[in-house]
């Protein structure tokens, strides 16, 4: 991969002090000096769900703890019954690591199931998982189409990989020469000119759409509490109180 050139030691991590190897897996989506960054790339997918539902239903949470662990999932949204939706980006190194990291979302808000049902909401927990290199998961598409056209599905799935992509590529650059490839928008005052013009922080439209690559939908997995297909029944029902 080019990544060891020129070095002494050429098989650690050029950051890490504990003798982790550096492998693009470590690199786009462990190595911890990068972690802005790949909060800024979960962001820039989550935001993208967070503005097609809200003008769908009616946003109850947005990184905001929720239940009895407050843990803060990225969307809860509700439109009849409740979705909670975590948004991840994992290393495709494998098929199955859509399906193992699809897996540990369910397990981590499995709990706000019984939550919700408490207030007489029926709950499904949707993860959205895309790989670090732009891969996108099939199985996000049975949630987000109740709620989009075919047509601008296949628009949705090019933006978000898109802009994986492109903080990936900012990741690794930065990784390997040690200069900064974006500006922090945390770190960056919006003067009230900016604001006029629409000054925003996310990912500049002229960037080329990333090349989509589909992966197959996720094995079912044993143990999930709620059968998703019926919850993706968005149709009004007696789970929502009155």
């Amino acid at each position: 991969m080019g990544l060891s050139l020129g070095r002494k030691d050429k098989k650690k991590c050029r950051w890490f002090s504990k003798g982790t190897l550096e492998t693009l897996p470590h690199v786009l989506c462990h190595c911890e000096v990068h972690s802005r960054a790949w909060q800024l790339r979960h962001n820039s997918v989550g935001d993208r769900i967070i503005n097609v539902l809200s003008i769908k239903g009616n946003i109850v949470a947005k990184n905001q703890p929720v239940g009895p662990k407050n843990l803060r999932p990225d969307i809860v949204f509700q439109k009849g019954k409740m979705f909670v939706s975590d948004v991840t980006i994992t290393f495709e190194k494998r098929l199955d690591c859509f399906a193992a990291a699809h897996k540990r979302k369910l397990d981590k808000y499995d709990h706000l199931i019984e939550f919700h049902n408490n207030m007489v909401f029926q709950t499904a927990i949707i993860p959205i998982v895309i790989g670090a290199l732009g891969s996108w998961d099939k199985g996000n598409d049975a949630f987000l189409s109740r709620f989009m056209s075919k047509s601008y599905l296949k628009k949705f799935q090019q933006l978000c990989v898109s802009d994986v992509i492109k903080w990936s590529r900012d990741i690794f650059v930065e990784h390997v020469t040690r200069a900064r490839q974006y500006t922090d928008p945390a770190s960056t005052r919006v003067t009230p000119a900016s604001r006029l013009v629409g000054t925003s922080a996310q990912p500049s439209s002229n960037i080329p759409l990333g090349q989509l690559v589909v992966l197959p939908d996720s094995q079912p997995l044993d143990g999930v509490s709620q059968e998703l297909d019926g919850l993706l029944d968005i149709s009004q029902d007696n789970s929502e109180q009155t």
